[in-house]
């Protein structure tokens, strides 16, 4: 079911096009996907926590499809931290998402395709069909922002989400 929803929104995304108007307060986004996702985290021996700005952050975008990244970015996050281990969600008052894990990380080598459709490190994992990145990726380009990786300070990866900025209406 998961991977047939994955698909699905990767075709869906294909032809999304967010309206120049639209805006979504990313603060409360992130907040819902934190919730969504606390359970797995919980069942998995994990911590998820979310920080940063707690006062609306106001971007250009469309709320759902904002949350379909941000929740594929923690749900990767629960994937490869290690049972005791911490995902932070932190927002930042200039349109961006941190997302923070204390896993292995992602080596330089890796770090451009793993935003690939279908890429994945261990074909053998079957939890995974390296599609919740491009997912992300995908959201991103159409909300005009950007996705990035960089190794964790102490350990683990940090995955950041770009958006644009925008007044309240």
């Amino acid at each position: 079911t998961r991977t047939v929803n994955q698909v699905l929104d990767i075709a869906e995304l294909e032809a999304f096009v967010v309206d120049g108007s639209s805006q979504a307060d990313l603060q409360a986004v992130c907040a819902d996907a934190v919730a969504f996702m606390a359970p797995l985290a919980v069942d998995s021996d994990k911590t998820i926590a979310l920080t940063g700005v707690e006062t609306p952050v106001w971007v250009h975008g469309h709320a759902e499809a904002l949350f379909r990244a941000v929740r594929n970015l923690v749900e990767n996050a629960i994937r490869h931290t290690p049972a005791g281990g911490t995902i932070e969600v932190e927002v930042a008052a200039d349109g961006a998402v941190r997302v923070m894990d204390d896993g292995p990380g992602v080596p330089l080598a890796e770090r451009e395709t793993i935003f690939r459709r279908f890429w994945r490190r261990d074909r053998a994992r079957p939890e995974s069909r390296g599609l919740g990145l491009a997912i992300v990726t995908r959201v991103a380009a159409a909300h005009g922002g950007s996705i990035s990786v960089d190794d964790r300070p102490g350990g683990g990866a940090v995955f950041t989400l770009r958006l644009q900025p925008s007044p309240l209406a």
